[in-house]
This record gives C-alpha cells, structure tokens and sequence, in this order.
C-alpha cells in the first residue's frame, strides 16, 4: 500500500463552521525537501579556535624562533585582549614551558605581551593583493566576527608567502615580544619528544585546547599541522616530553586525532581558503531579510544551503538550497538561520548563526514525507477532524510535532484542525490526505 502524501492549508480563521462544509483557503503551502542531520558542533560555531601551525619556518635556521606563526580563526566577535597563548619553548628562552606555571602571552596580565612591529605590517601590505590589508591589533581591539587571525612567535625576519590569502580583507597580525631565534617549535621530534601549544580564550572557558605533536617525519621547510577543532575545541591534554592519550588533540609519526600534517612549501606560504574556514564576509538580518556573503577566493564557487532552526532544541531543517556566494532573502519564519557549504576537502561548513523574530506561531512542513508541527510548544490544545465530523485526533500541550504523523491511520480525505495557543489566539488549517 503506498504511503499517503500529505499536503495542508489555512482557511478562513472566522468563527467555526461545521467542518463537513467547503473550507475556504489562504494560504496554500508544500514542502518536499531531503532531510539530513550534520554533524555540526557548536563549540566550532561560537568558540575562536586555532587552525593553523607552521612549526619548520623557512628562512635562517638561526631565526626559526621568529618566523614561526599560527593562524586563529574566530567566527564570533572577540576583544584580542582574551587570547592567550603558550608555546612549548617560551619566549626569549631555549627552555621547554613545564606549565608550572604556564607561561602565557597575552596582552595585559600574562609574563610575556604582543607586540605591533610597523615595518613588517607595511612590508606585508605592499605585498598583500587586492582585497587585502593586514593591521596589528592594539590592546583592547574588538576583532570582528569571521576574521582571520596571524601570530608570529617574534617579529619575523623572512614572510610566508601571502598570496594564498587574496581577497580575504581584513587580516590581524599579533608578533611576539620574543628576540631569540631559537625555534619554539622542534621541527623533527621523535616518537616521544611531545611539544605541546596550549590555546586559551579569556571569557571563553570552553573554548580552549592544546596542540600536541611528536614524530618520526622528514624536516622539512613549510612543515605544518592542520587543527580540526570539531575535536580539538576543548581538549587540553598535554604536556611537553609526555606522550598523551589517544583521546588528546595529538599528531604522531603513527596516529593522529583533530591533527594532520601538511606541508606549504620552500617559501611557507600562507594556508589559502581551500585549507583554511570558508570566510564568511557577511551574515546577518537586515530589514527583514537575510543578507550573506562568502569567499571563495582561489576556489571555484560552490552553492550555499540556507537551513532553518525554529527552536533552540529543534531540529534544523532545508529552506533554500542552491544560493550563491552573495545574496539576500526575504524570511519569514522566527527562528535561527544559517548557511552552509561543502568545503574543498569534502566537508561542511557552517556560517554563523543569527536569529530571526518573524512570524513565531505554530506551521506544518514536512520531513520525510510526514507532517511536522513547528513549535508546537505554542499549542495549548489540538483537534482534528475528518470531513464527515468525527473527531480523529486530540492532544494537549505538552503536543509533539510528529503528533500529525498519526493522520495516516485514518487514511485519505481532507481534515480540519484547529489549534488554540498559549497566548489565545485560535488558528484554524486543513491537512489534505492523499495515497
């Protein structure tokens, strides 16, 4: 027997008419979309995480200690006063940080700061392409929501390469107040050498992690490791010379977990969008309609899925798909929206979320070829008729959204439901029942 197919409309909200009469319809709507669930985290949505470290810097073997860098991505807006950062050796030191204490860099409160350097910033702009601009942050600077964050464990004396970046805007530069060439990082530790970075956020608690990685790999220059922070985002395990669990965000010569190893070339150069988050330039609601823009710079331009959340507990679901890097939308629903993407190397990525105060009553959709009731914690009380009268279906709040899944038992035909709020209003639809 084929299963029925559902379709529903809102009639005329004036006062009840015996429902074995004609109903009068409004608003006619259908959804026919594919269901997927994704594997979101929302640590990687709301949390500032490190991406990116180039620990075999290019340039004088001598000044490694200054050439190395990181790359920090934040997709929520963050004072650049919250990042705080431990390499394994420390700054103007050859000794390993053993974390008693942690020896932090920060701006204000740790042993060892930031610091701006002029020269490089200029030199890195007269060589940025279009598109670009790179600026130190000065303590207490709001870095925007989508921004890419480089540091350097000094002030360098050799660049990475930046054309990889064109086109990404606005692109922080934090250097450590660090002189000593000695490298931070060892470029071939072996099986047991463990060099830890650990990574913190102030007023972000959750969102910190340590990097660990040993070997046995080849040295070579432009030698990086690539951080997941699906996984890594609040692991901390880690210390330097201590081998750490399997369950630690780890790189070893014979297994990995939220770490891979990669390497960017004899001249170092800058991971592009391809490794790094798809930028998102632009996310938010304006005048009632959505308003977006990605980059893909270096990439072919992939399309965009607008998902839909109606409640903080409920399930997102498909409202648009095939949109382009840039565009606006008009919404209509309350609820948190949000766009996603299939990356370069097969994964999704999310944008940031925001949130919609459209129209928040109660609305049927459908998934997987069933009716769902949308927030349906609005509903005090639920009836349904079938055509000839007979009361099929009641429910009283708590109501569930699948409780319309259960029309299929009464088979086909047209049925009348009426749905009494919370706050009183009374709305009246029809569910049209068909195999």
């Amino acid at each position: 027997m084929p299963l029925p197919r559902y379709t529903s409309q809102r009639y005329d909200p004036s006062p009840l008419r015996p429902l074995n009469q004609s109903l009068v319809p409004l608003y006619y709507m259908i959804r026919r979309w594919s269901w997927l669930l994704l594997p979101l985290t929302l640590h990687s949505q709301t949390c500032p995480y490190l991406r990116y470290i180039l620990f075999d810097a290019c340039g004088n073997g001598n000044e490694e200690g200054l050439n190395e860098h990181l790359v920090f991505f934040t997709p929520v807006d963050m004072n650049i006063n919250a990042l705080r950062v431990s390499f394994p050796v420390y700054p103007n030191q050859t000794n390993l940080d053993n974390d008693s204490p942690t020896r932090w860099v920060c701006y204000g409160g740790c042993p060892y700061s930031w610091t701006c350097n002029n020269a490089v910033i200029s030199n890195m702009n007269s060589n940025a392409c279009g598109g670009m601009t790179y600026t130190c942050p000065s303590s207490g600077t709001t870095i925007p929501a989508n921004s890419l964050i480089i540091v350097f464990t000094g002030v360098p004396t050799t660049l990475p390469s930046l054309s990889n970046l064109c086109g990404a805007g606005t692109v922080y530069v934090l250097f450590t107040n660090n002189t000593n060439g000695w490298g931070r990082y060892l470029n071939n530790p072996n099986a047991t050498q463990n060099r830890r970075t650990r990574i913190a956020f102030d007023g972000f608690p959750s969102c910190s992690m340590t990097v660990n990685y040993r070997g046995t790999f080849t040295a070579n220059d432009g030698n990086y490791l690539l951080i997941d922070p699906a996984i890594c985002i609040g692991r901390t395990e880690g210390q330097n010379n201590v081998v750490p669990s399997n369950s630690a965000c780890y790189y070893s010569g014979s297994g990995s977990n939220g770490v891979s190893l990669g390497n960017a070339g004899s001249n170092c150069a800058l991971p592009g969008p391809g490794t790094l988050p798809i930028l998102w330039q632009e996310v938010r609601v304006v005048g009632g309609r959505l308003r977006w823009r990605a980059l893909f710079e270096g990439e072919a331009e992939r399309p965009l899925t607008l998902w839909h959340q109606p409640e903080e507990q409920a399930t997102a679901y498909i409202y648009r798909e095939g949109l382009g890097a840039k565009g606006e939308l008009p919404l209509e629903r309350a609820g948190l929206y949000y766009l996603t993407v299939e990356s370069a190397d097969g994964t999704r990525v999310r944008s940031p979320g925001v949130w919609y105060e459209g129209d928040a009553r109660p609305y049927i959709r459908y998934e997987g070829g069933r009716p769902i009731l949308e927030r349906s914690g609005e509903v005090a009380e639920l009836r349904v008729w079938d055509m000839s009268g007979r009361l099929v279906l009641s429910a009283a709040a708590p109501v569930e959204r699948e409780v319309l899944s259960r029309l299929g038992e009464h088979g086909r035909g047209v049925y009348g439901l009426l749905l009494h709020l919370r706050s009183g209003e009374v709305l009246q639809e029809r569910l049209v029942v068909e195999p």
